[in-house]
C-alpha cells in the first residue's frame, strides 16, 4: 500500500510516479501522458479507500508543480517545469478535472459528512456572487465578464475552499495535509534555490539526458529579468513569494510545537530554505507581508515562547540567509532593495497610480463597477494623467473593486471578515493547548498571503488562489469541533 492510514506518504509516491516516468518513456515513448494515467490510477485507488485528503494533496501537488504561465521568450513571465518537460495544457485541465470530480463525487457518498456538515460562509458567497453577476451584465463583453466570474474567480475560489474544507474531517488529516504542503513548499524553495545558482531549470539538468528530444534549453533565470529573481515552478517570481510565505509561518508552528530534536531539525530546515527562496525571489510584497505575520505570531503566542523562537530559529535562519545572500546574489538583490530605487522605481509609481484610475473607473459605475473582463479597454477609453507600467492593477482589493464596484468590495470584504471573525473565535478556545501553536501559524500564514495580494492582482491565478483558499477551507474546519483538536497525538 502506496499510503498507510498513518499518513505514510510523500517519498513511496516520489518513486511510484518516477518509475511510471522512466517506464512510460521505455514502453511507450509518452512518459508525461503514462505518468499522469499512472497517477490518475492512484487517485482512483484513494476515492475508493475514502482517502479525500489524499485526493487533495495530489490535486495541490499538480496545481503547484504543474505551469500555467507562458514562458519568458513568449511574452510571459518564466519557464516552468511542465513548459520544459512538454505538458500541454489541455492534458492537465483533464487530469485535474478527473481529480475534481472525483472529490465532489467521494463527498457526496460520504453520508456522515453531509448529514453532520453545515456549508461555512456560503451565504456571502451567494453574495458576493450576484454582485458579479449583475456587475458582468451591465457592463460591455458580458460574455467574457461571466466566463471570468465563474472560471476564473468563483468556480476555483468556491471549490478549493469547500474542497479542502470536507477534505479535512479530523485533527489527522488536518496535520496530514498541513504537513503536505509544508512538503510541497519546501521542494519548490528547493528548486529555486537550485534554479538561481545553476541558472537552469532542475527538470531540466537532471531528466533531459535521459529524455532526448523532448526539451528547450535555454536559461531559466536570466530569461525572467534583471534581478535574476527567481520563480520555481509558479513561473512568477512574486507567486513564488506568497507562496513562500505561507509555508514558513506553517513550519514555523509546526517547529514551536514539535517534541522531539528530529522534527524540529526538519521544520527548522524547511523554514531556512524558504527563507532564502524568499530571498532570491525578492518579492518586496512577500517579505512585508511575512512580517506583519511574525509580528502577530509572536503576540499570539506570548514574549517568553517567541523568545525562544527568535534565539533557536529566526536568529540562526536569518544569518544564514545573509551570508547565502551576501555569497551568491548581492549584486543581483542590493538594487532591489534599495530604498532610492525602491520609491524611484517605475513598478512604486505603477501601484501608486493604481489608486488613482481605480478612482477614474468608479465615477463610471460605482455601485457594481466595469466588469471582469473590460480593464484594458477602459483604461484606454477613459482619459486619465496616469500611466499603467503594465495593464493590471497589481492590488487585488483595488481589482475587486474595479471590477464589481464598491457593492463587490464589501461582499468580498464580508467573507474574509467572517472568515477571519470565525478563525479568531477558535483561536481563543484553542488558547493553551497543544494544537494552538499550528492554528497560529495558519491564521498567520493567511495574514501574510493577503498582504502579499495587496501588491499583485492575485484573481484568476490559480496556484496562489489554492494557497490562500485550501489554508482557509481547513483552518474553517476546526470551528465545528474545536474540543476534538486541542491534543495532538
Amino acid at each position: 500500500m502506496i499510503l498507510t492510514k498513518k499518513g505514510q506518504f510523500p517519498l513511496t509516491y516520489f518513486f511510484a510516479i518516477l518509475i511510471a516516468f522512466i517506464l512510460g518513456n521505455l514502453l511507450m515513448n509518452r512518459p508525461i501522458l503514462f505518468s499522469l494515467f499512472f497517477i490518475t490510477c492512484i487517485g482512483g485507488y484513494y476515492f475508493f479507500t475514502d482517502r479525500t485528503d489524499v485526493l487533495f494533496l495530489m490535486l495541490t501537488g499538480m496545481i503547484l508543480f504543474i505551469p500555467w504561465q507562458k514562458p519568458a521568450f513568449e511574452g510571459g513571465w518564466g519557464i516552468p517545469s511542465g513548459k520544459i518537460l512538454d505538458i500541454p495544457i489541455p492534458v492537465t485541465v483533464v487530469i485535474m478535472g478527473f481529480f475534481a470530480f472525483a472529490f465532489i463525487l467521494r463527498t457526496l457518498f460520504k453520508k456522515e459528512l453531509r448529514s453532520r456538515r453545515k456549508i461555512p460562509l456560503f451565504n456571502f458567497f451567494l453574495f458576493y456572487l450576484i454582485i458579479g453577476l449583475i456587475s458582468s451584465v451591465l457592463n460591455v463583453n458580458s460574455g467574457q465578464n461571466l466566463w471570468f466570474l465563474f472560471f476564473q474567480f468563483l468556480i476555483p475560489v468556491f471549490f478549493i475552499f469547500y474542497g479542502s474544507y470536507f477534505a479535512c474531517k479530523n485533527r489527522n488529516e488536518f496535520l496530514y495535509i498541513i504537513s503536505g504542503l509544508i512538503l510541497f513548499i519546501s521542494a519548490i524553495g528547493l528548486y529555486a534555490i537550485f534554479e538561481f545558482l545553476t541558472k537552469s531549470n532542475p527538470v531540466e539538468t537532471f531528466f533531459a539526458p535521459y529524455f532526448p528530444g523532448r526539451w528547450s534549453p535555454f536559461s531559466y533565470v536570466e530569461g525572467i529579468n534583471q534581478y535574476c529573481r527567481v520563480a520555481a515552478t509558479l513561473g512568477n517570481s512574486t507567486f513564488l513569494g506568497s507562496t513562500l510565505v505561507a509555508g514558513i509561518c506553517l513550519a514555523l508552528g509546526f517547529f514551536s510545537y514539535s517534541k522531539t530534536l528530529f522534527k524540529k531539525f526538519a521544520f527548522f530546515c524547511s523554514i531556512l530554505i524558504n527563507f532564502i527562496a524568499l530571498g532570491l525571489s525578492a518579492n518586496r510584497g512577500g517579505i512585508l507581508g511575512l512580517i506583519i505575520a511574525i509580528l502577530v505570531f509572536s503576540i499570539l503566542i506570548g514574549k517568553k515562547k517567541f523568545k525562544e523562537i527568535l534565539l533557536y530559529v529566526f536568529l540562526p535562519v536569518l544569518l544564514i540567509t545573509l551570508c547565502f545572500i551576501w555569497s551568491f546574489a548581492l549584486v543581483f538583490l542590493e538594487p532591489r532593495f534599495s530604498l532610492e530605487n525602491v520609491l524611484g522605481s517605475s513598478s512604486f509609481q505603477h501601484r501608486i497610480n493604481a489608486y488613482y484610475i481605480t478612482v477614474n473607473f468608479l465615477r463610471h459605475n460605482p455601485l457594481f463597477g466595469m466588469g471582469f473582463a473590460n480593464f484594458e479597454e477602459m483604461y484606454y477609453k477613459i482619459t486619465t494623467p496616469f500611466i499603467m507600467q503594465i495593464p493590471t492593477m497589481d492590488n487585488m482589493f483595488l481589482a475587486i473593486l474595479s471590477f464589481t464596484g464598491i457593492l463587490g468590495l464589501i461582499s468580498f470584504a464580508s467573507i474574509l471578515l467572517s472568515l477571519f471573525g470565525k478563525i479568531t473565535i477558535m483561536l481563543k478556545k484553542l488558547a493553551g493547548s497543544e494544537f494552538f501553536l499550528i492554528y497560529t501559524s495558519l491564521f498567520c500564514g493567511l495574514i501574510a498571503l493577503l498582504v502579499s495580494f495587496m501588491f499583485y492582482d492575485a484573481i484568476g491565478h490559480l496556484a496562489v488562489s489554492f494557497m490562500f483558499w485550501s489554508l482557509a477551507g481547513i483552518g474553517i474546519t476546526v470551528f465545528e469541533d474545536p474540543e476534538s483538536f486541542k491534543n495532538i497525538d
